[in-house]
């Protein structure tokens, strides 16, 4: 009986191991990956809850909920941020603070203190439970001595110093009487004052409540403030995000970066434009960004605040010239950019279900994947009588079930079932369900991706692939024997073959014959990725915590 009591709390002790120490499960992210150059991958979020700000000689930095955000005021641009691509444990930034001394950029982050190198730019993560802290205790003031030490202040009230970046704390030291600390904290300086905020139209600034209000009657906090030696106060607000106040007119100029939310789950070109957008579980809350990526400032879309767009939970999108498509979870909304109208259609507009999981255009249709079959819709009649005719495809092969995804290769389009692969001729108006070959495709496909006269799909089982014109099937390594895990999208080019899943992201290097996977330690802010988009030498991922471009076909690295 002894033996096993002894096993019982051996399990039960490792139980709670689990349980109080989830960082475990994941192999924890030490600091940037020297693998890859600064640049190689960069994430932005949303960086429009800002919790603190620090003023340094050339930059103004602002701990958001999406990493570090960077503003240069002499070239008053944003420049990129600091996040989990970067090699900052977790993005998540309760304060940022910068050391004259040294040129060592700190800050507060979930998991512990980070610190990066001026010269080597390279990220250090130390965590709080190796450094000595309390169970949920956390850093909540970081100072700089004139004798070096880095200083600070825990919740629970608890002091502590450490030389430079040895990340060795020694507990309970205080600065002496000698000793001077530039001291960063989550609370601004009560000097100098806070003016009266000159807001643009459509905002109000309350003084005594220290908010500003939209038309919408929507409060957003200031939560942070400094002044530079420029004459110029740094706004930091929750929810609104940045803002530069002349204090000699006392004008509030906002400063838009990043995303309006941090789930991507579709994006799309328009022009130079890209939009994304994501279901962020939060129905009545969401919203989508339409943004020239580091050349001009993002603008926020808010469906709830447009007639015509039924829901703001955003699954898919497919773009012509004039129309631009958004698939919901609640409808197919269509935008007439020629007259700036927003239009919803359900199933009183015979689509076969309003939750929408996938859209693809050629030159004639706009093809919709729903939770229970699937529709076409014809586009080339849209401008002359603007018909919005939609037809159900195989009622009875395909009425009730999930579509997953759609891949068009010429007169036909692929399409991903929760039963297999179903093979439609778009010029007969006819399809079967795809039953040849050694791998099993009688199955649900997750994704499925063509390029030229190969077919790649995923499953639960794995990732296969054929020649629709020599009926050959890739043998391994190409085939994946192998789970990816649940895949949400697939894309396929002459150099790669690429698969997002929530266990990352697959690429299967065709010259190289073999799998790469890449995941948080890599730049991934996530570990799933929902969505991706191919731009010659660089891929967009979408992820739950941003958008991510990665440059994966650098010259001067071998993955």
């Amino acid at each position: 009986m002894r033996p096993r009591n002894n096993t019982t709390a051996l399990f039960i002790l490792l139980l709670l191991a689990a349980v109080t120490l989830p960082g475990l499960a994941e192999e924890r992210l030490r600091g940037t990956n020297r693998h890859y150059r600064e640049g190689d991958w960069t994430t932005w979020s949303s960086l429009r809850h800002i919790r603190q700000l620090c003023v340094a000689p050339d930059r103004i930095y602002f701990a958001t909920t999406g990493g570090i955000g960077c503003y240069n005021p002499l070239s008053q641009r944003w420049e990129t941020p600091q996040t989990v691509s970067s090699g900052l444990a977790s993005a998540d930034i309760d304060l940022v603070a910068f050391d004259e001394n040294s040129g060592f950029l700190w800050c507060v982050q979930q998991e512990g203190l980070s610190y990066l190198g001026p010269a080597s730019r390279i990220w250090t993560n130390l965590f709080y439970d190796e450094l000595g802290f309390h169970f949920e205790e956390r850093a909540v003031a970081l100072g700089f001595g004139s004798d070096h030490f880095l200083y600070g202040i825990t919740s629970a009230g608890r002091a502590f110093a450490s030389y430079g970046t040895s990340g060795s704390l020694e507990w309970d030291r205080s600065p002496g009487a000698e000793v001077t600390v530039q001291w960063y904290r989550r609370t601004a300086a009560p000097e100098p004052p806070l003016p009266h905020l000159f807001v643009p139209p459509g905002y109000f600034y309350d003084d005594q409540a220290r908010a500003i209000t939209d038309l919408h009657n929507r409060r957003f906090p200031l939560t942070f403030w400094q002044q530079d030696s420029w004459n110029s106060l740094w706004v930091a607000t929750w929810g609104l995000g940045a803002a530069r106040v002349d204090l000699l007119t006392g004008r509030y100029q906002p400063l838009p970066y990043g995303l309006w939310d941090d789930a991507v789950a579709a994006m799309a070109w328009d022009q130079e434009t890209l939009w994304v957008g994501g279901d962020q579980n939060l129905q009545g809350f969401g919203g989508m960004t339409r943004w020239q990526v580091d050349r001009s400032d993002p603008e926020f879309i808010e469906p709830r605040y447009l007639t015509g767009f039924g829901d703001d939970r955003i699954t898919a999108m497919a773009f012509d010239s004039r129309y631009l498509w958004f698939g919901t979870r609640n409808g197919l909304t269509r935008y007439d950019q020629q007259h700036d109208s927003w239009r919803t259609l359900g199933q009183a507009e015979h689509l076969p279900d309003a939750r929408i999981t996938h859209l693809c255009m050629d030159q004639e249709y706009l093809w919709i994947a729903t939770a229970s079959g699937l529709a076409r819709l014809r586009t080339f009649a849209l401008g002359k009588k603007d018909s919005l005719a939609i037809d159900q495809i195989d009622l009875r092969r395909l009425g009730s079930l999930r579509i997953s995804f759609l891949a068009p290769q010429g007169d036909t389009l692929w399409v991903g079932t929760e039963t297999g692969l179903y093979d439609y001729n778009t010029r007969t108006d006819s399809g079967f369900f795809y039953s040849e070959g050694f791998f099993p495709v009688q199955q649900p496909i997750d994704a499925v991706a063509c390029w030229g006269d190969e077919v790649w799909f995923g499953t639960a089982a794995g990732i296969a692939g054929f020649n629709t014109r020599t009926g050959t099937w890739f043998a391994p390594p190409a085939q994946r024997l192998e789970s990816a895990g649940t895949i949400h999208w697939m894309e396929a080019d002459e150099a790669s073959v690429w698969v997002a899943s929530n266990q990352g992201v697959l690429r299967y290097d065709r010259a190289g014959l073999r799998w790469i996977q890449y995941g948080r330690e890599d730049g991934l802010p996530d570990p799933e990725v929902l969505t991706l988009m191919r731009e010659g030498d660089h891929i967009w991922f979408g992820t739950p915590r941003g958008l991510t471009l990665f440059y994966w076909n650098a010259p001067y690295r071998i993955d």
